[in-house]
């Protein structure tokens, strides 16, 4: 948005933390406040107070800065060797010890390995740490550049933050990465993420999900990690649904459990059993569908709309005056085709009763012929196509 620079809070040089000030703009006389969606430093500020800007125009460089989060885990150490020296005993002492011989194996350790850490692998190590607060969720779902153990992890956190050798050639390190090569680096949801995405309905269809999850990382702003991408949040609420995780599946799974496997699985509901998007699809008033715990025995395509066979027979057919069809085709020839899908001992079948061939599955059906139709098949009727599924609750 076009405005006028009130007032510049910052200064070339300075640490910033994501939420902090940077700038105060006045814009159709109100104040808006600019803030930092990231950590690192002011490398160059590019306007000043009084100065007219354009909604596209630079207003400050950033550049990465290690020196933050040193802060937050040298202030871990202090506090820890504080509590260690108020409350040291005996048994403290001998922990002490043990605790020294542990960082002599771990730098012994971490010194084997010192080739196979990248820059990017200490940066993703640090910022994980940060962020999921817990070593064996960063093993478990950081993507390194080497397939290091818990162990090693541990070694290299523990040296990180006791020795102090190890630690500043790793700042030196990582302080020399770009900030294009940081924002291509990967960081897992942590559990706050998790929750917040869990509470997007699963039922939410697909040209809607980027708006719901752009709404809740804007109300939600500072609990997810400064670099997330609705792309990538889109990825994580899709596999998160895919395994049932989001809130009204776990719901609904809760309310299930005392069911058995084969009651459970003709007690599904259409609205689960369906994708969403196909469910948005069905032909007809699709609140009627929504609690019906009887399966059917086949959903259909055609014409982006859905069909469901809960009956032995289904009748399809182009528009003809006096006939009527579960199905109907608009018709803008004189051919006129029509047919029917049949259900015996759980098989399938489809029947050209009329006096005209369609095509199944690119083979012509000829009249009064009849083919097995599987679990699925495509018919083609004149211009239309319509696209066959069965329902396999096995």
């Amino acid at each position: 948005m076009p405005g006028q620079v009130l007032d510049v809070k910052i200064k070339e040089g300075d640490l910033i933390k994501k939420g902090d000030t940077v700038v105060v703009l006045s814009a159709m006389k109100m104040e808006t406040v600019v803030k930092s969606t990231v950590e690192g430093k002011i490398k160059k500020i590019h306007v000043r107070v009084g100065q007219q800007i354009q909604g596209d125009d630079l207003v400050v460089e950033l550049e990465f800065c290690f020196a933050i989060l040193n802060v937050r885990f040298r202030y871990k150490i202090l506090n820890k060797e504080k509590h260690m020296a108020t409350s040291m005993n005996d048994e403290n002492q001998e922990q002490t010890n043990l605790g020294n011989k542990s960082l002599e194996t771990a730098v012994h350790n971490t010194a084997i390995q010192m080739g196979c850490w990248t820059a990017a692998d200490d940066y993703l190590l640090i910022t994980s740490i940060m962020h999921l607060g817990d070593l064996e969720r960063v093993h478990q779902r950081v993507k390194f550049s080497m397939p290091f153990t818990l162990e090693n992890i541990q070694d290299r956190w523990q040296c990180l933050l006791y020795d102090p050798s190890i630690s500043k050639m790793i700042v030196s390190k990582v302080q020399q990465l770009s900030m294009s090569q940081i924002e291509t680096l990967h960081i897992p949801l942590n559990e706050d993420e998790e929750q917040l995405l869990a509470l997007i309905p699963s039922c939410t269809i697909p040209t809607l999900v980027d708006d719901e999850i752009d709404t809740c990382l804007s109300k939600n702003f500072p609990k997810f990690w400064a670099n997330r991408t609705i792309d990538e949040l889109r990825e994580y609420w899709l596999e998160m649904r895919q395994q049932g995780l989001l809130v009204d599946q776990q719901e609904t799974n809760n309310s299930e459990e005392t069911q058995t496997s084969q009651e459970l699985a003709f007690s599904r509901k259409l609205s689960q059993l369906l994708a969403p998007f196909e469910f948005e699809l069905l032909s007809r008033d699709k609140e009627q569908f929504a609690n019906k715990t009887d399966p059917p025995r086949a959903i259909l395509y055609v014409n982006n709309r859905l069909y469901c066979m809960y009956t032995e027979e289904l009748k399809f057919g182009t528009s003809f005056p006096d006939r009527q069809f579960d199905i109907s085709f608009d018709n803008s020839t004189k051919i006129h085709i029509q047919g029917m899908i049949v259900c015996k001992l759980e098989s399938f079948y489809i029947i050209n009763n009329g006096d005209n061939a369609f095509r199944v599955n690119n083979a012509l059906l000829n009249p009064n012929e009849a083919s097995p139709l599987g679990t699925r098949a495509v018919i083609n009727i004149l211009e239309h196509t319509m696209v066959f599924q069965a329902i396999e609750l096995s």
